[in-house]
């Protein structure tokens, strides 16, 4: 399946004890990368989805242990859905 990237999703970096390390803001091709990093266990939490889709509450662990792997996470975000109620009148 096909996915949409979606820009504007505000992400935070966090370090195994919790502390907000750096945050950032997915680009126009959906993408963001937090690079330089000491290798050691890290967390990445959605904190702003784009407008229009929900926020994922799924907090991601990524472990960096080698300077040529780079770590991928795909976080998919559902579109948000609203109704339409007609009402027909007379008079």
């Amino acid at each position: 399946m096909n996915h949409l990237r979606l820009p504007g999703a505000k992400f935070v970096l966090m370090d195994c004890c919790g502390n907000e390390l750096m945050c950032g803001i997915t680009n126009d091709n959906g993408e963001l990368i937090f690079d330089c990093l000491p290798y050691g266990k890290y967390y990445v939490k959605e904190l702003e989805a784009p407008c229009g889709f929900e926020k994922s509450n799924e907090c991601y662990e990524v472990i960096v242990c080698d300077e040529n792997d780079c770590r991928r996470i795909e976080v998919v975000n559902r579109q948000k859905r609203g109704c339409i109620t007609v009402v027909k009148i007379g008079c």
